[in-house]
């Protein structure tokens, strides 16, 4: 995978600080980069997550949060994701978004857009490594969203 390194004029790096994304404002991580902030990462704006990319957070809990705004894409977030408002949307038509750590959706928004029910005609939300967490009240369904959600081991909705 491509790497930079982004500097300003003194050749510093200018993302060592990188910690939010505002509202109102975007973060895209083109097709194919890695971007690894230095710690925790907060979201209000709109992030998205290029085809084979990867956001990676640092030191601190391993976390993104999200208080509103939307994360979309179809690449990875290594670490674990809370969004606690706003919208989470899964692969662009259709595609994949993977999680490698716990996922929890709560006073949020999970976004679809559905061609039918097969393979390949749906985004796909994939979380690996960590708990998957559903508050329902931002969700249409648990079967509705349980369809479009996988996961590496087996759950019995309670």
């Amino acid at each position: 995978m491509p790497t930079s390194t982004f500097v300003d004029l003194a050749f510093l790096p200018i993302l060592s600080n990188l910690a939010s994304n505002t509202a109102g404002s975007g973060l895209t991580i083109a097709n194919g980069y890695i971007l690894a902030t230095p710690g925790d990462f907060a979201n209000a704006g709109t992030v998205t997550v290029g085809n084979a990319s990867t956001l990676r957070m640092g030191a601190g809990t391993n976390a993104y949060t999200q208080s509103g705004g939307m994360t979309q894409g179809t690449g990875t977030i290594a670490g674990n994701v809370a969004i606690n408002g706003g919208t989470i949307k899964p692969g662009l038509s259709p595609g994949t978004l993977s999680i490698n750590g716990s996922f929890l959706l709560s006073n949020a928004t999970f976004s679809e857009e559905m061609a039918g029910f097969a393979a390949g005609q749906f985004g796909v939300l994939a979380v690996t490594g960590g708990d998957v967490t559903l508050d329902p009240g931002g969700l249409p369904s648990i079967s509705s969203c349980w369809a479009a959600t996988t996961r590496s081991d087996t759950r019995t909705p309670s």
